[in-house]
């Protein structure tokens, strides 16, 4: 389906987790 979204909002969900990390 929408993987190209998918993945984009994982990549966006793993920024903001690798900011809050940090």
């Amino acid at each position: 389906m929408c993987q190209s979204l998918t993945k984009l909002l994982l990549r966006n969900l793993q920024s903001q987790l690798r900011q809050l990390r940090q």
